[in-house]
């Protein structure tokens, strides 16, 4: 939906903003029900992952969407227009990039089984460093 935002004049930076705006107000608003029906658990889930994905890429949307404004008034219409199926391209591959890994860790996470979910891994100083893929004390008590 929200590369929709492309489909607006170069012109209507306020539409543009709008489209992208509401479907960041949204996903927030679903990660929020979404965390209140889920058990807390003290690493990133995949949903989790998945969920800062989707307003990341509304992020890079609202920005990918106002460059062509700027480029159009300050070099000519014609080249803001073609701006706009560039940065469509580019925030394209912005999305498909990190879902497609997003995809890939859930498969890894299938076909492992019950081997182990995504967890967050942080170094002594308690800073997270990596994703790494370890045993959950829910799967080991047989939940």
């Amino acid at each position: 939906l929200s590369s929709t935002a492309f489909a607006c004049d170069v012109e209507a930076v306020g539409e543009r903003m709008g489209i992208t705006l509401t479907l960041l107000l949204t996903a927030v608003a679903y990660k929020i029900v979404l965390s209140d029906g889920l058990p807390k658990v003290p690493y990133l889930t995949q949903i989790d992952i998945f969920m800062f994905l989707c307003v990341g890429s509304l992020f890079i949307c609202s920005i990918t969407a106002l460059i062509p404004n700027l480029i159009g008034a300050r070099w000519g219409e014609e080249i803001g227009e073609v701006c706009n199926f560039w940065m469509l391209i580019a925030f394209v591959a912005s999305l498909l990039t990190p879902l497609l890994a997003w995809i890939r860790g859930g498969y890894n996470v299938f076909k492992r089984g019950n081997g182990g979910v995504p967890m967050l891994v942080h170094d002594v100083k308690g800073n997270f460093t990596y994703f790494a893929f370890e045993d959950c004390p829910c799967m080991a008590n047989g939940v």
